[in-house]
């Protein structure tokens, strides 16, 4: 049954920055920056890092549930997997579906100046064509696999990912005062309209992320919430225009200790200017913060990775290498997406690393639900244990303990009910465990059931009345 569920929420498929394959105790881990956001059935994806098109897969979506896919900027690390989301995703579609819009960055038009360290004038890769926008980028992507692609079509009788994927350039509008290199984020510059359809309004605004140029920041606006991801940038006026009123920030950020720590002793020109690009064109996690909620944080410790910055709800969860703790690549699992929450209060990490919480507004429809459900939950529970020691005073004694003294007896019908309260924990510790492997609705119905099944059989034992020795108590 298809979701109506409009309220957009955000699946981090990937989080790991920069154009490498990470090493040491993340190596093989960590996923390259792509970003679901999700509103019923249908799924907006923001970039295309390394890993996307499997990471899809372990959210629980196909490329079918794609109806665009947006590039924040066009460094490799966000586009990446652009032409396997694309080639391998055509043959998951199913006949008869729409095009899936690729909507990015345009021809940057300029090369960028040369970083003012570098001994001599380095040379442009392709010069001919140095600086192609998103369309121009993926009709060479599809070009490069066309032995591959024509092989398919004409012998296999397969679709052409042309005829499935549509790319075009983001037009920034006449008159702001844009230039690539003089004015990549002009003062003033208003959100933009880039895509619409029946579930979703996309606003793109220009961020800060030299020396590439254009870099955008994207709004997703529904009849019933709103998500902004920042894309790569340096703190920004633009950015902070186009959050206004949002309800998820979802913010880049990097520690720059690591950046100081990974360059600062290697002395080369490379390093040196290495470091300059992360300084000029990124965000610290308090920065990031700052931008979120502008006011004073409260005193106390802080976790960096996620901020839980009050109403509306602003989250800082994307990292670059290096933050000062792992990003991480998190997935919903499907049976949490259907289960009618907006925001998962628990996120399924997939590649091992602690995974943050994220906490929906406690005046949010989706925190309403989570409260009555563990209000209602926990009442249960608490009703079976009254219950439980109102039988074990009154009853269990006389009935199963007949053979101790009336003191004794009560101690030892008090001594089962401990037992319970003693293995509550581990049912917790164990259900919890299958509840993100496996989606905690399901887990929790078994659960109840299996707590209203032993309550009832309780009522079932025989006593010792009855068959002697074989109670339970013996």
């Amino acid at each position: 049954m298809a979701s109506t569920n409009l309220n957009p929420h955000v699946v981090t498929l990937g989080t790991a920055g920069g154009p490498r394959w990470w090493t040491g105790e993340n190596a093989g881990k960590r996923v390259g920056i792509s970003t679901a956001v999700v509103v019923g059935e249908s799924v907006y994806l923001v970039d295309a890092g390394t890993g996307v098109g499997n990471q899809l897969m372990k959210a629980g979506f196909t490329p079918a549930n794609l109806r665009g896919i947006f590039l924040t900027h066009l460094h490799s690390d966000h586009t990446i997997d652009l032409a396997s989301l694309a080639i391998f995703g055509m043959f998951t579609l199913p006949a008869g579906k729409a095009p899936i819009s690729i909507i990015g960055p345009g021809d940057r038009g300029a090369l960028p100046p040369a970083s003012p360290r570098a001994a001599t004038a380095p040379q442009p890769v392709f010069a001919r064509n140095p600086t192609p926008g998103t369309a121009s980028m993926f009709e060479h992507l599809m070009q490069a696999y066309a032995t591959d692609l024509n092989d398919r079509v004409i012998d296999a009788l397969r679709p052409s990912p042309l005829d499935h994927f549509i790319a075009s350039d983001i037009a920034i509008p006449a008159g702001t005062g844009y230039h690539p290199n003089g004015n990549p984020t002009p003062e003033g510059f208003a959100p933009f309209e880039i895509y619409r359809d029946e579930l979703v309004t996309v606003t793109a605004t220009l961020v800060k992320h030299p020396p590439i140029a254009p870099a955008f920041a994207f709004r997703f606006d529904t009849a019933e919430g709103s998500v902004t991801i920042s894309g790569d940038t340096a703190p920004c006026q633009t950015l902070v225009a186009l959050a206004q009123d949002t309800d998820l920030l979802l913010h880049e950020a990097i520690d720059f200790d690591w950046v100081q720590r990974a360059y600062g002793s290697v002395g080369t020109l490379e390093a040196q200017a290495s470091m300059d690009h992360h300084r000029a064109s990124h965000t610290s996690p308090e920065q990031a913060i700052g931008i979120a909620h502008p006011r004073p944080a409260p005193p106390g410790p802080r976790d960096d990775t996620v901020a839980r910055l009050g109403s509306p709800r602003r989250e800082v969860l994307r990292q670059l290498p290096g933050a000062q703790r792992p990003g991480h690549d998190i997935l919903f699992p499907r049976q949490q997406r259907n289960g009618g929450s907006t925001m998962s209060n628990t996120l399924n990490n997939r590649s091992s690393v602690e995974a943050p919480m994220m906490v929906p507004s406690l005046n949010s429809p989706q925190m309403r639900r989570i409260l009555a459900s563990s209000f209602i939950g926990s009442a249960i529970e608490f009703y079976d244990f009254i219950l439980y020691a109102t039988a074990a005073s009154l009853v269990f004694n006389k009935v199963f303990f007949v053979g101790l003294t009336p003191g004794v007896a009560i101690f030892a019908s008090f001594a089962t009910q401990a037992v319970g309260y003693l293995a509550r924990p581990l049912g917790g510790i164990i259900f919890g465990h299958f509840g993100d492997k496996i989606g905690r609705k399901g887990v929790l119905i078994t659960s109840m059931a299996m707590m209203g099944g032993a309550s009832t059989l309780i009522g079932l034992l025989p006593p010792t009345a009855q068959i002697g020795m074989l109670a339970p108590s013996r």
